[in-house]
């Protein structure tokens, strides 16, 4: 009797640990469709923006020869040279177009906006990783200084979700004029141990955004928005990283939203828009962060 328990025992326990080991097996080999939701062009939406900003897409060359495709829609301004530049890296499963909708709120502040698809993501070509993404934060942003001629400490870097730890990156290895954060994590490590909390993530994530290491050593101004209801990247992994930041920190928790409807909480456009004016003043005052 004892025996065919001890059996079954056995049985249940080998089954159990055959699906842990195919489960994490499955995370492992199939994480980049999961951390990269990659989105293909929308033929509309960008016939329209050819047809609103003439001339305004751009294509870069990147070091190992991969075409990246997006846009360079310049800000109301009287003047020839670009005063003010926001460079935009989206989340998971955001195509560089779509952020361009909100294009004239940049515009209203003589703010121009350069915002490009990760590799596979749109029109750009390649195969989306985290090393390739980072190096590609710092083409676009040297392409930018290089195209332009302009001040390189009037470039502004904003992250949203995905995107906070490439801005993040680009705050650390290039001089900026400040850093906005959307839905922003300490590292993907943290996102994925939230998500899969009996899975050993830290040996698994090949893909680990550690922004949280590199935010003490960056003195630049940020600006962290959040959002209560996120449950894909908690509030407090964002404040994890506010709190580690070397420089003056703007942060707010905003309460109703979640993380893919943050942009609709109270005060979240008026802070953004209120950052850049500050951090726009400061410069024209020859100010120094």
């Amino acid at each position: 009797m004892m025996s065919g328990v001890v059996s079954v025992v056995w049985m249940v326990a080998k089954v159990v640990l055959g699906v842990a080991l195919l489960f994490i097996s499955l995370l492992y080999f199939q994480q980049e469709r999961l951390l990269f939701y990659r989105r293909d062009e929308d033929v509309h939406q960008a016939a329209l923006l050819r047809s609103r900003f003439p001339g305004a897409e751009v294509a870069i060359l990147t070091a190992d020869g991969v075409a990246l495709q997006g846009w360079l829609v310049r800000g109301e301004s009287r003047r020839e040279s670009l005063e003010h530049v926001l460079i935009y890296f989206g989340g998971n499963a955001e195509e560089a177009s779509g952020f361009l909708h909100n294009m004239a709120r940049f515009q209203r502040l003589g703010v121009s906006v350069l915002t490009v698809n990760y590799r596979g993501y749109g029109r750009s070509g390649g195969e989306p990783g985290e090393q390739v993404i980072l190096s590609d934060a710092l083409s676009l942003y040297d392409w930018l200084v290089d195209q332009s001629g302009m001040d390189s400490a009037k470039i502004v870097a904003m992250g949203r979700s995905l995107g906070s730890g490439v801005a993040v990156h680009l705050a650390a290895h290039r001089p900026l004029d400040g850093v906005i954060l959307v839905t922003p994590y300490d590292s993907m490590v943290s996102v994925a141990q939230r998500l899969y909390p009996f899975v050993p993530v830290s040996l698994l994530l090949r893909h680990r955004f550690d922004a949280l290491s590199l935010a003490p050593t960056i003195q630049v101004p940020m600006l962290a928005l959040m959002a209560v209801e996120d449950t894909l990247v908690p509030a407090d992994l964002g404040q994890r990283l506010a709190a580690a930041w070397g420089g003056e920190v703007l942060a707010a928790t905003l309460p109703g939203v979640g993380h893919n409807d943050i942009s609709g909480g109270e005060g979240y456009w008026s802070r953004i828009e209120a950052f850049l004016r500050e951090v726009g003043a400061h410069t024209k005052n020859g100010d120094a962060h």
